[in-house]
């Protein structure tokens, strides 16, 4: 076995994250827009928040990649699990019978 499905559950966990983290940032500035009256202000905090979104919306793509690579690497991993599962059972078998 590799070192692979923990780089792959890692590409996972760091998009999630990532979504995460951007929506808090959009929940901030919404959170900044209530308590401002200030024109100018609000004007800056609507661009941040057109900006945040668009933000989102990358990291919800690219969420949606990981995992749709990650479900197939762990196929993959899964296979290699199971052929070694069964080499490891052969060689059992074949210790007991010439023992």
């Amino acid at each position: 076995l590799t070192h692979d499905i923990g780089r792959d559950l890692d590409t996972i966990i760091n998009s999630v994250t990532r979504a995460v983290e951007v929506q808090n940032k959009i929940a901030e500035i919404e959170g900044l827009m209530t308590t401002t009256t200030d024109e100018s202000e609000l004007a800056k905090l609507r661009t941040m928040l057109d900006v945040a979104k668009l933000e989102l919306t990358y990291a919800e793509e690219n969420m949606g990649e990981a995992f749709s690579e990650g479900i197939t690497n762990f196929t993959g991993h899964q296979d290699r699990l199971n052929v070694e599962l069964v080499d490891i059972s052969i060689n059992e078998v074949v210790e007991k019978e010439t023992g």
